[in-house]
């Protein structure tokens, strides 16, 4: 039986096991308080009202009216080792309870007094007794307490800063940082034992994710096998939030800002559907400003940086520092830059970041601007291909900006295809089987005219040929091809089909 009255939202501080006796010792009642009691009892008190009871009424005899009608809260045990049992229960709470209590109020003075993060760390553990760490949202092991300390696994990945593939891979799946709404309530997961998660025997892991600025910072979790009290855990919760003043402290905000960027990019580059605005609010939550034209560029690396993760934030801080409005986000053996600017890049600011790529031994792959992050895939395989197209077409250079080889990743989709006779322009074909068979290099003189049509007197100089010889050769070319090539259609096809010939030939070695 569960009687409630409008009382009933009173907090219980205190419990108390009352008998006939203890009106000897006229005893005050309180209603912060929760007494269990005999039924046989009840008629030795005049109760104020709403009080809180738990009773044994083993006869289930009735209780007395004026009771019934002014208690807050009266729950009825007719069995009178579950009403021991509820008691100590219930005693155990409330001593869980004021000890929990206690010691939010010290993490907080600990908070207070800048304490290290291993040491906040190692505190919840002594309360818990249980493994506590905590990890960041780029999966990285930023502390975790003393009972952790001979698992040989973990501890290389803290020294290593990052978890390993089969770790993320695991916690990914799980959707472990990204859940679908922001909430710092106790979430769990059974450790995967085949994936390597299982902890010092430990089989589940509770954790609770901590915010800064609307974004899952990191998580703190708890390992236990299924034992760890209800109580204990919902004080998870308000540690979480204790923990996320700590990391928005100055200091720590700036050593971490790296990791919100690249949990962020991370979310961008997965192919999964986002919320733009979301996203751009989050970006400038952190300092980062979204302007109006977008690149991303990708900087692929040696093959010795590449396997060193020192060399490779190295080579990502020289690149970031060289180039504006920049973050970026390691993967494999590149490294991927969203670049932000208030107006389009120009070329000549591009060329001057030549030295210093060279300087660093990597490529650099440079997509067009575009405006909608939703958009990303596209330029982060734009970004991709100039490296890709650049290194085949042109590899004496080191920066490939992806307008450049537009057409040639259209000529590689279509080789691939088998559809590349359907765009090689016929007339152009027949010059091509022309200089072949005679021996002449009409194609070459057709090319280079086409590049600079308007200067002819540039165009003898860069075949070292006489303004006369050019003319003859133009007229020629129009006789042969049946068609003339000063229309944009005509130009058109013609540059189309030098490309793709010129990348075939190029991709064939």
């Amino acid at each position: 039986m569960l009687k409630k009255s409008s009382e009933l939202n009173q907090t219980i501080n205190r419990i108390r096991m009352i008998t006939a006796l203890d009106k000897t010792y006229g005893l005050k009642f309180n209603q912060d308080t929760l007494y269990f009691i005999n039924d046989k009892d009840l008629t030795s008190f005049d109760f104020p009202d709403n009080l809180q009871f738990i009773i044994l009424n083993t006869d289930k005899s009735q209780l007395p009216a004026m009771l019934c009608d002014h208690a807050a809260l009266i729950i009825l045990c007719s069995d009178e080792s579950a009403f021991m049992n509820l008691y100590q229960y219930a005693e155990e709470l409330r001593e869980t309870a004021e000890k929990m209590n206690h010691f939010i109020l010290q993490l907080a003075k600990n908070i207070s007094e800048n304490a290290s993060l291993d040491d906040i760390v190692a505190s919840i553990s002594e309360i818990y007794q249980r493994p506590i760490s905590i990890i960041d949202n780029a999966y990285s092991v930023m502390a975790f307490s003393s009972f952790c300390e001979t698992d040989t696994h973990l501890i290389k990945e803290y020294r290593r800063g990052y978890l390993d593939e089969g770790a993320v891979a695991m916690l990914n799946r799980i959707n472990f940082m990204t859940p679908l709404s922001k909430s710092t309530k106790i979430r769990y997961y059974d450790v995967d034992e085949e994936a390597g998660g299982n902890i010092l025997g430990y089989s589940r892991n509770n954790y609770s994710l901590i915010y800064v600025n609307n974004v899952a910072m990191a998580a703190i979790s708890v390992f236990d096998n299924y034992d760890i009290s209800d109580c204990m855990l919902a004080f998870l919760e308000p540690i979480s939030f204790m923990l996320s003043l700590h990391l928005q402290k100055q200091e720590f905000y700036m050593l971490n800002k790296g990791s919100y960027y690249n949990h962020l990019l991370s979310v961008i580059t997965c192919g999964v559907p986002f919320n733009s605005e979301v996203m751009v609010s989050r970006l400038q939550s952190l300092g980062y400003t979204v302007k109006q034209y977008l690149y991303f560029m990708a900087v692929e690396l040696n093959a010795s940086d590449g396997k060193d993760l020192k060399a490779v934030s190295s080579i990502a801080e020289y690149v970031k520092n060289m180039i504006a409005n920049s973050i970026y986000l390691i993967l494999n053996n590149r490294i991927l830059f969203l670049v932000s600017r208030d107006e389009p890049i120009q070329r000549s600011s591009i060329l001057k970041w030549e030295k210093s790529i060279r300087s660093i031994h990597v490529l650099l792959g440079i997509s067009n601007a575009f405006e909608d992050l939703n958009a990303s895939q596209q330029y982060i395989q734009e970004a991709n291909s100039a490296i890709e197209m650049g290194t085949q077409i042109h590899p004496e250079q080191c920066i490939y900006i992806f307008d450049d080889y537009q057409i040639y990743a259209a000529s590689k989709y279509l080789l691939e295809a088998g559809k590349s006779e359907l765009v090689l322009y016929p007339p152009l074909m027949k010059l091509i089987e022309y200089d072949k068979k005679h021996k002449t290099n009409l194609t070459e003189t057709l090319q280079e005219y086409l590049v600079n049509p308007k200067k002819p007197l540039e165009v003898c100089d860069k075949l070292f040929i006489h303004k006369n010889t050019l003319y003859y050769r133009l007229d020629k070319i129009r006789n042969i091809i049946g068609a003339d090539f000063e229309s944009v259609e005509q130009v058109t096809k013609i540059n189309l089909s030098l490309k793709m010939l010129k990348y075939r030939e190029k991709s064939n070695g």
